[in-house]
């Protein structure tokens, strides 16, 4: 399964990568820290799974998810604020 992380924390991405790397059958395709970024890859490398934070700066996660779901549809699994995997 093809996982991609979109979240503003640099931690938190490095955090779930860990655990994720733990995981069989789990691979972290791509990461993004930032909404336009994860706009961006998403288009051109659809994850089966996208973890996504709750809190990019600028943008709304409704708004992103309706984005997202418009241009690249895939399952998104949000994130909280206070997640701490």
């Amino acid at each position: 399964m093809k996982v991609a992380i979109a979240h503003p924390d640099r931690a938190t991405v490095s955090r779930l990568q860990t655990l994720l790397a733990e995981q069989p059958g789990i691979r972290v395709a791509w990461t993004a820290d930032t909404a336009q970024r994860l706009l961006a890859t998403c288009a051109v490398r659809t994850p089966d799974l996208l973890l996504m934070g709750l809190d990019f700066p600028g943008l709304a996660a409704g708004e992103l998810t309706r984005r997202l779901m418009t241009a690249s549809p895939c399952s998104i699994l949000l994130l909280n604020q206070g997640c701490d995997p």
